[in-house]
């Protein structure tokens, strides 16, 4: 898998579950590795795709307008 399919599907997997952690019991990774892959995906398209906050991750409107 190619490394931009793998940061998408991370990002896709914590729009649909909801939280880093069901995202990576869903993908069977680690949540670390998650949480590598979306800042990987983060700094690949310069834009924010979650607020942090309080330990959970809201998703900001271009995170909404990409994962539509």
């Amino acid at each position: 898998m190619s490394t931009p399919f793998r940061q998408f599907q991370a990002f896709h997997a914590i729009m649909q579950r909801g939280t880093v952690t069901a995202a990576a019991d869903h993908l069977g990774i680690s949540q670390p590795a998650i949480s590598n892959l979306l800042a990987q995906l983060e700094r690949r398209t310069k834009l924010r795709l979650f607020e942090r906050t309080r330990g959970r991750l809201v998703p900001t409107p271009e995170a909404t307008v990409l994962f539509e």
